[in-house]
């Protein structure tokens, strides 16, 4: 039996800088999968700094992972 992925998409704000840009989370199975950027903000047009874009990986990363 196949069952779906659990997906969602969660807007919050970014919290690495006092910019306050939109981020979307999207989530499947309980892990984040990427982060965008909404493109009607009005501070980032689409476009995330390197913290916001790739910044949920460090979110991921196991203890074992960081030896």
């Amino acid at each position: 039996m196949y069952f779906a992925p659990i997906t969602a998409e969660v807007r919050t704000t970014c919290p690495y800088c006092g910019v306050g840009c939109n981020l979307t989370v999207h989530a499947q199975d309980g892990e984040i999968v990427k982060v965008t950027s909404p493109l009607d903000h009005p501070v980032t047009n689409g476009n995330l700094c390197i913290k916001g874009r790739f910044g949920w990986q460090f979110v991921q990363i196991t203890p074992a992972e960081t030896k």
